[in-house]
Order: structure tokens, then sequence, then C-alpha cells
């Protein structure tokens, strides 16, 4: 982050939320299940911040599965011999921090046998269903990578368990050299927003739909929700990387509902009188941290002359259209009556990252057509709209 004191700030909300929140899940472990909790090591933040958790705490019904989530992170001689699992229209069942489970039985419910001297489920319980294999947990660089659907997940897509295939398991397959690339510009280009992602995130969930663009939500925080097509190049995965993961980081920033002085679900509409006020306050205020940090990151991308050619020429076709929507949602946000006195600090820090990227790149950003982008930028459309750069 450009801004040493914005950097500080979100250093310090996001190890002040981690703490916090994991208490409040610590604390509903033990609730639902003591014995459980018991074997977990109740010291270990990572544990209580596990992204299905977060949404076994919002939701209530047949899939949330507490023994199932917290499997994983129970140590080997721990586990329990039998362990009972929902699984998906493909017979597959997922268990945080262990891995993907592939049987015969779509669907249903299953109880897995757990072999402690192995270490490994050896089948299952029900008579008629086989276990066919299993599929360890796959991390790049610390962050785990779904490599199949996760029917836990389904119901943000707006179906059932037993209809619309999203195609984690292709996408997973197609797109795992553009994912560690990405880790690596990151890492490299962008190390203080690497450095907090680590803190804030724990999986991304790549899939193909025409019905959901890409994602963050509080339900499920730590998961990176990533809508891919194939052709999706190493450029398209950094900025939405960054901006899904932003949204996830900021989740611990704004954790104490200390920074509005208003309602947070109320319409940004009340407060502001610009024709762009759409949403409600809470959820767009999030897309000034997001723009903060894709611009941040496409601005040194430039400086550091990080790619060339057509990687180029997308770089610039990008941060000139994020500082432009950057531009309109500062004036959307700029109304001092909706924040508290942290609030209004928070707000000067984000427009204070506009105006730092915006004097390093003005004539870039002016140079460039990007009135016929939609919401998803599109490189296709940038070129016909400015066809003589391409040449």
């Amino acid at each position: 982050m450009h801004n040493d004191q914005l950097k500080s700030l979100v250093n310090e909300r996001v190890a002040e939320g981690r703490q916090g929140l994991s208490f409040v899940n610590r604390s509903i472990v033990y609730k639902d299940a003591p014995a459980l909790f018991d074997l977990l090591d109740y010291e270990n933040d990572d544990i209580f911040l596990e992204p299905i958790l977060f949404q076994y705490s919002h939701l209530s019904d047949e899939l949330q599965n507490l023994p199932q989530i917290m499997f994983g992170y129970l140590a080997d001689d721990q586990k329990p011999e039998l362990l009972t699992v929902l699984t998906n229209k493909k017979g597959t069942a997922y268990i945080p921090k262990f891995g993907h489970i592939y049987t015969d039985a779509a669907n249903t419910k299953i109880t897995l046998n757990w072999d402690r001297d192995q270490k490994r489920f050896v089948g299952l319980r029900d008579s008629g269903y086989q276990l066919l294999r299993t599929v360890s947990a796959q991390y790049r660089d610390g962050f785990e990578i779904y490599q199949d659907e996760i029917v836990e997940l389904n119901h943000y897509f707006g179906i059932d368990h037993s209809r619309e295939d999203l195609g984690v398991a292709a996408q997973y397959k197609l797109h795992e050299d553009e994912m560690d690339q990405s880790f690596r510009v990151i890492k490299s280009i962008y190390p203080e927003f690497h450095q907090v992602l680590n803190d804030a995130l724990k999986s991304f969930y790549l899939f193909k739909t025409k019905t959901n663009r890409s994602f963050a939500t509080i339900q499920s925080m730590g998961i990176s929700y990533l809508n891919v097509e194939d052709e999706n190049g190493l450029i398209f995965f950094l900025e939405d990387i960054i901006h899904q993961s932003a949204h996830n980081i900021f989740y611990y920033v704004l954790a104490d509902e200390d920074v509005f002085s208003v309602n947070p679900t109320d319409p940004m509409s009340l407060y502001s009188s610009h024709p762009n006020a759409h949403g409600d306050v809470y959820g767009t205020f999030h897309g000034l941290f997001t723009l903060t940090n894709i611009t941040e990151f496409l601005s040194r991308c430039i400086a550091q002359n990080t790619f060339d050619g057509l990687q180029h020429l997308e770089v610039q076709g990008r941060i000139s259209d994020n500082m432009k929507r950057f531009k309109t949602a500062l004036e959307v946000f700029d109304e001092r009556k909706i924040y508290t006195d942290l609030g209004w600090e928070l707000y000067g820090m984000l427009k204070a990252s506009y105006e730092s990227v915006y004097q390093e790149n003005h004539e870039l950003i002016a140079s460039f057509e990007t009135s016929n982008q939609p919401y998803v930028f599109s490189f296709k459309k940038f070129l016909e709209a400015n066809p003589v750069v391409a040449q």
C-alpha cells in the first residue's frame, strides 16, 4: 500500500480482527461440540478462521457438518474412526485441511472409516458404495486451491447440490500455471499486500458459470471465488486475485463496525445524490479498498516494466479503466456525515492513494477510451475502442 499510514492501519486491524473473530468461532465450536473442541489446538487461530467454519457460524442447514469441518485440523491419532459427510452429484465430498473424497455414492450422506494406524480412510461403512480415492489438499504459496466442487458452497450459485456443474475441477487443472505465476508476481511487485494476504486469506475457488461474477463473501471469509473463462490469462488473474482478496482483507478491517456513523446496510443513495450511488454503504465502500490495491499494483507493474507487448498494454488499459471507476467511487463517498472520525480518516487514506497513483499515471489514464467497458474488464473491447495502440 502506497500510504504507510494505510498500511499500518490495515495490518493492525487485520491482526485485531483475526483475534476477535477466531474467539467468536472458538466459542461456537465449544458450545456446539465441546468434546470435539477439546481435541483441537486452542491456541491456533488458523483453525478457527477456517472459511467453512465461518459459513457454519452464519448458516444452519444439513450441509453444515461441524465434525467434517474440523476433521482435517485434528491430529491423526485424534481423528474419529467414523466420519459422516455429504457428497455431491459426482459422489465427491470435501474435508477442510484434508482434501477431496471420491466415492460412487452421489448426493447422499455416507460414513467414512478412518484407520488411525494407516492414517487414511480405508472404506465406507455404508454397504453398496465404494471409496474410490482421496486427493490431498493442494497449496500454492500457502493458499489452498480447491480441486473440485464443494457441495457446502453451492448455495452461493443459486443451485442445489444435484444440478449445475461449476467446472471447478476443469478450471483448477487449466489454470494452475496462471495461479502460480500470479502469486510470484504479487509477492515481488506488491510484497506488503502479499504479506497481509497471508493473514486474511485461506483459499481460492475457481469456477465457470454465466450466472455469477467473481466474488467474496463474509459468510465464508477467507475464500476468493474467481469466475474464470478458459482463455483468461495472467493479467486477468492478477487483477482478480487482488480484487477478491482485498475484500477478504477488508472484512477484517471493518470487523469492529466503528467506521460508519450510519447503518452500513442503508442504501448509499440515502446519503449521496451522486447518480452512481448504488448499493448499500458497507458493500460499496469495499470498492474503494479493492480499487486502492488494484490500481497501486497496476501502477507498480507499469513503473517497473514488469510486462511487455500485449500484456503491458492490458495492464495500461486496466489501470485507465480502474482509475476512472475509482474517481467516481470517491465522489460518491465524499460524504462526511456517514463516517465516524476513524472512518473519515480511512476515507482520506484511500483518497490519498488515488491521488498518488493518478499523479504518476494521469497522462496514460486520459489517453485511453474505456467507456465501452463492461463491469468485468474486456481486453477485446479495449482494443476495439483503442485500435491505434494495438498496431
